[in-house]
């Protein structure tokens, strides 16, 4: 495996989503931001607009500059199951375990579907997904 050093442009796609029904929420992915360090990137980010026990489902996509994504297998931190509303969140991606080079401008979405209590699936059947933007 040839891995050479990083050069990154990142265009950030933020994406909140909220069950739809009688529970509702309106979330928010703000303030990101990313650094890289040795082979890691770490991409930071702010949850906001929601009820403080409201629990996301957070995911990452990543594409080039012609659209095709990269596999991000190796995402660690604030993502996936359970994350809750706040500050400081964190997602760290593996790029040499992956092995991903970056030379050219890259696009990352970042995706918070609301993690509907159980007692609440019977209300809520289907999912509406928001978009903001930000480069």
């Amino acid at each position: 495996m040839k891995y050479i050093k990083l050069i990154a442009t990142v265009v950030f796609v933020l994406i909140a989503g909220s069950a739809t029904g009688q529970y509702d929420s309106d979330a928010k992915v703000e303030n990101i931001d990313f650094s890289i360090k040795d082979a890691d990137m770490f991409i930071n980010y702010t949850l906001t607009g929601t009820n403080a026990s409201d629990k996301f489902f957070i995911t990452m996509r990543v594409e080039n500059e012609t659209g095709k994504e990269i596999a991000t297998k190796t995402l660690t931190g604030d993502v996936f199951q359970g994350i809750a509303v706040g500050g400081k969140k964190v997602i760290k991606w593996d790029l040499k375990a992956d092995e991903v080079v970056i030379k050219d401008k890259i696009r990352i979405a970042i995706f918070a579907r609301l993690q509907v209590p159980d007692n609440m699936v019977a209300n809520n059947s289907q999912n509406a997904v928001t978009n903001s933007t930000a480069t």
